[in-house]
């Protein structure tokens, strides 16, 4: 009899089993898609935004550039206004000359625009010919098409508009990273006293922060040394507007994988304009050369893999962040993601399987081997 009715109490406990297994599956289905409809609000709403967050997110950027200068001149006994208003006013002050030479060089790129494209539709037949006496036979069509100065038009009207547009708002940019290098240090003590020195977000935020600051300040000195390196090759070449070169050669370097062909394009069809085909092969693999050796060669060494991003999610990131901002986006693509992957996905035990499979890589943890007898 007890053997019957601890048979029939299992077979009525059953049901109640299933239906808890079909209601949690109900309920991961359900979760999962208000998750996904959330995300699209979000960047719905975000792309929305763009124009009005497009300065906030440069200010920030640049404050996170500046905070390890600011934070060694705190070091050195400086007081605070003049820590944050040294890296402030050095930046501006750069920013006002090169923006005035820029377009100055610019103007002149316009106006010999006409010029070079006349140049290269009489050396496109040329070009052909020097490919087909090396083997390589490319119909002249195609040659027409991929060979012309109309892409260098192209690519500014394309980046132009995004960058203008973050320019615009500078004082706004200026305000914004001014007020949030002198609050850094004030904001860092609130989140300490609200949240307690031991919480796991705050640690994360300051991880977060490290690592962006100190792979940007590496980028920015490894994409300045590249754009010096192509200046000077662009100026042995006698490549016209090299300074101009220059400037979108460094403010390129801080777009992964994209930002060299995007340097490059400009120069290489000037210099098959005013110098011929033999001077854009030059440049073409020159740039190769330089901007390789400082990105694999010097690029590790100087500051390792400090982001720990994918390189394939860090295409995507640049691809989705640049149709979300712009320029500009492209530029930041890697801070966003590694916000994102730090205080987001690093932060919920249901998201951390999706920030280990961004990176770059993953090591199995060692075991232990067992003693030998």
């Amino acid at each position: 009899m007890d053997g019957g009715k601890s048979g029939a109490a299992g077979s009525q406990q059953e049901p109640s089993v299933m239906v808890t297994a079909g209601e949690h599956s109900d309920a991961s289905v359900f979760r999962v898609v208000v998750l996904i409809a959330a995300a699209c609000i979000i960047l719905t709403t975000t792309r929305m935004a763009a124009d009005f967050l497009t300065p906030v997110l440069i200010g920030f950027w640049i404050a996170l550039l500046c905070l390890p200068i600011v934070a060694k001149l705190r070091a050195l006994g400086l007081p605070n206004w003049a820590a944050v208003f040294t890296p402030v006013l050095t930046l501006t002050g750069t920013f006002v000359v090169l923006a005035w030479f820029a377009v100055a060089w610019l103007a002149d790129l316009i106006d010999d625009l006409p010029t070079y494209q006349a140049r290269i539709s009489a050396k496109r037949a040329d070009l052909n010919a020097w490919l087909g006496d090396r083997g390589i036979h490319v119909p002249a069509s195609d040659v027409s098409r991929h060979i012309n100065l109309d892409q260098l038009v192209n690519l500014v009207e394309a980046v132009l508009p995004g960058t203008v547009n973050a320019l615009a708002g500078v004082v706004f940019v200026l305000l914004i990273l001014t007020y949030a290098l002198f609050e850094s240090s004030a904001a860092k003590r609130r989140l300490v006293h609200a949240l307690g020195p031991d919480n796991p977000n705050l640690g994360r935020l300051r991880e977060f922060v490290r690592i962006v600051g100190q792979a940007m300040v590496a980028r920015a000195i490894l994409g300045l040394a590249a754009a010096v390196g192509d200046g000077i090759l662009l100026i042995v070449l006698g490549v016209p507007q090299v300074g101009l070169w220059v400037i979108v050669s460094f403010i390129c370097s801080f777009i992964p994988y994209l930002g060299y062909w995007i340097a490059l394009v400009p120069p290489m069809l000037v210099a098959l304009a005013t110098q011929g085909v033999t001077t854009a092969i030059i440049v073409f693999f020159g740039f190769w050369i330089i901007n390789g050796f400082f990105d694999s060669v010097i690029g590790p060494r100087f500051q390792g893999d400090m982001l720990n991003l994918s390189p394939v999610v860090t295409m995507i990131a640049v691809l989705f962040w640049g149709g979300m901002f712009g320029a500009i986006g492209a530029m930041m693509a890697l801070p966003l993601t590694l916000g994102i992957k730090i205080l987001l996905l690093d932060a919920f035990p249901e998201s951390r399987w999706l920030s280990l499979a961004i990176e770059s890589d993953y090591e199995e943890p060692e075991t232990a081997k067992p003693a030998e007898t």
